[in-house]
């Protein structure tokens, strides 16, 4: 009666880790369910009832045909043919800084050589002037960088770069 007793050892269970995806899901199923609840607190059921509804049947527009060819009818956009520099919102803003600051160079060599002779008020206008056009001048080289295989837009570019450094050049140097 000594026969072995097969013994019952209980293997020990490794509990499982959740992963940080499965937090990350519940999180995530966590927030849509509560934005869902905000929202028909919000508006009421029936409002809230109509906009999920309207998210998932979009109305589909009739796709209009030719009567004569029956292909589809397409309507024309309108392009812009303008060069590329001229379409470029830094344009216009540009070139008017600048002719503000061609402006304002001769008017301070009118005022101080001319009529007033005030020297502060010739050195700020100078300074005020060069400052728009260096500025005017900075945006206008940049954007020759980014058209520099434009033949066009390049040549036009150019022409006012020459305008405002020749400006510069030729009421800064002598007069300080």
């Amino acid at each position: 009666m000594n026969s072995k007793q097969p013994s019952t050892k209980k293997r020990k269970r490794i509990p499982r880790k959740s992963g940080c995806l499965g937090q990350l899901f519940f999180l995530l199923i966590g927030l849509l369910l509560g934005g869902a609840g905000l929202h028909v607190y919000q508006n009421g059921f029936d409002q809230s009832l109509v906009e999920w509804k309207a998210l998932f049947e979009q109305e589909k527009k009739p796709i209009e045909r030719n009567p004569s060819t029956g292909g589809r009818v397409v309507d024309a956009v309108k392009m812009d043919l303008r060069p590329l520099y001229l379409q470029d919102e830094r344009w216009a803003p540009t070139i008017e800084q600048g002719e503000q600051g061609v402006v304002l160079f001769e008017l301070a060599l009118h005022d101080h050589y001319e009529v007033k002779g005030d020297p502060f008020l010739f050195r700020s206008r100078m300074s005020d002037a060069s400052g728009l056009m260096n500025e005017a001048l900075a945006t206008l080289r940049a954007m020759r960088e980014e058209y520099e295989d434009k033949p066009n837009s390049v040549i036009e570019i150019d022409k006012k770069i020459r305008r405002y450094s020749s400006s510069l050049e030729e009421f800064g140097k002598d007069v300080r």
